[in-house]
């Protein structure tokens, strides 16, 4: 769930702080799923969910939401999205780890990305960040005769 405050005359207003000044706003607000280059993302086989349908939460897979940041394997090389492709980088994902980072802005100002059906929207756009595990690295080999 996700909603917003917004601050009049040095006055917060909105659903924080329900005191006689306070108001609450239905609106059409909708949230829209974004790649970090600005493409759709579907997570749960959409990119774009009403107010209503987003209520319960946003759901997708792991896989899902690593492909709107561009992985679309574990095991694909993360010198790909490395700035400089660092070589001192493991060979896949699945033996260092990543940062998936989403970032939500919410905005009532029509853009190229705005869905046309609301007045508010809320664009999630995801991004991969390349941070290698700071933890050792456990092996566990076990030889059988």
């Amino acid at each position: 769930r996700h909603g917003y405050s917004v601050e009049l005359e040095n006055k917060p207003h909105g659903q924080a702080g329900q005191d006689e000044t306070s108001k609450e706003h239905s609106s059409k607000l909708r949230t829209v799923i974004r790649a970090a280059d600005g493409s759709k993302c579907s997570v749960d086989g959409r990119s774009s969910w009403s107010r209503e349908e987003s209520r319960a939460g946003i759901v997708g897979t792991l896989a899902e939401w690593l492909a709107c940041a561009g992985i679309n394997d574990l095991d694909a090389n993360p010198r790909s999205l490395a700035k400089g492709g660092d070589s001192t980088l493991p060979s896949h994902f699945r033996s260092m780890g990543l940062v998936l980072q989403l970032t939500l802005s919410y905005s009532n100002i029509p853009s190229e990305h705005s869905p046309q059906d609301a007045d508010e929207f809320c664009l999630v756009t995801v991004k991969a960040q390349v941070r290698p595990t700071l933890g050792p690295m456990l092996h566990h080999l076990l030889y059988a005769p």
